[in-house]
């Protein structure tokens, strides 16, 4: 598995799920600049998890419980919702962002793919 920084565009998409003002989700939010990521399945999904192992890092933890409230939908180029996306948590950190497929497997999808008016 291959350990990277987290990207711009995989920052935004969990910045955005971690938008609603709820309890811990502030924590959270100041979780994303200091996480590296690893594919999180091996079907081919965009599913990733979070590691956070810098010594030098101050990480704040969380009182959010996990999964998180919100699993927005995500949907396809005709606007038919074919997925969701859930966030969890382990010991209040991000634990992983899993890409929930209805059909195949799907990439982590671009913000225009999600549908964000559900939000608690």
């Amino acid at each position: 598995m291959e350990r990277r920084p987290i990207n711009e565009h995989e920052a935004a998409l969990v910045a955005a799920l971690l938008a609603p003002t709820l309890d811990g989700f502030e924590e959270l939010r100041r979780q994303i600049p200091h996480a590296t990521v690893i594919p999180g399945c091996k079907c081919g999904c965009g599913t990733m998890d979070f590691i956070f192992d810098d010594p030098s890092a101050d990480v704040p933890r969380s009182a959010a419980t996990s999964p998180t409230a919100w699993s927005p939908d995500i949907v396809d180029d005709e606007g038919n919702v074919v997925g969701s996306l859930i966030l969890f948590l382990r010991d209040g950190l991000l634990h992983s962002l899993e890409v929930v497929s209805y059909i195949d497997p799907l990439p982590l999808p671009k913000m225009d793919r999600v549908v964000w008016a559900a939000a608690p």
